[in-house]
């Protein structure tokens, strides 16, 4: 069940961001980008929508556990933070390429049908490798049209998924933990 927030005229809009990925797995740098949307874009939602199967790469850890362990990094913002698992037998019934342009504009329709009088402005949030391919990206115009793209500028930190695997693989599980969330850490080692 989705809560919305009533209209009222002391707060017309409501401002959501739409966080898309594979969180393979999800790292610090996944929960620091929605904390500061959160805070920066002073959004009243964030949805995370992990890919079930990804077109351009091949995920290391199976869609089902990517969903748990995206709930599990998402947890420290309660209500603030929307894991989208509605969309993950969709993205495992077809297995065709699951598209951002395509799942962001079902979360804006059955968003706006639950509270068709409320206003909404919607931030599709991205990192900044996103970003740098953001126009390679399918239906990317229509995309701009429905969503304000925005994105975070990558820290010098090193948290990025392909940093978690390429520990994982290597077995320095004190990378590991250094780079995911403390509330993933013990459901990813058992998952390896």
């Amino acid at each position: 069940m989705t809560w919305l927030p009533v209209v009222t005229p002391l707060r017309p809009l409501v401002r959501i961001g739409f966080f898309g990925g594979t969180f393979d797995p999800p790292h610090r740098g996944h929960v620091d980008l929605v904390r500061d949307a959160l805070e920066e874009l002073r959004l009243d939602w964030v949805f995370v929508c992990p890919n079930g199967y990804p077109h351009d790469k091949n995920a290391l850890i199976a869609p089902e556990h990517r969903l748990q362990l995206t709930t599990k990094a998402m947890s420290e913002f309660g209500e603030q933070a929307f894991v989208i698992e509605d969309e993950m037998p969709w993205m495992q019934a077809s297995m065709a390429p699951v598209r951002t342009y395509d799942t962001l504009k079902r979360r804006i329709d059955s968003t706006t049908a639950l509270s068709p009088a409320a206003r909404y402005e919607w931030y599709l949030l991205m990192g900044q490798d996103q970003a740098a391919s953001f126009t390679s990206w399918h239906r990317y115009r229509e995309l701009s049209d429905i969503a304000t793209p925005v994105y975070m500028p990558r820290d010098e930190t090193g948290h990025s998924s392909t940093a978690v695997r390429s520990a994982i693989e290597s077995g320095d599980w004190g990378l590991v933990e250094q780079l995911v969330p403390s509330s993933v850490f013990p459901a990813l080692r058992d998952l390896t």
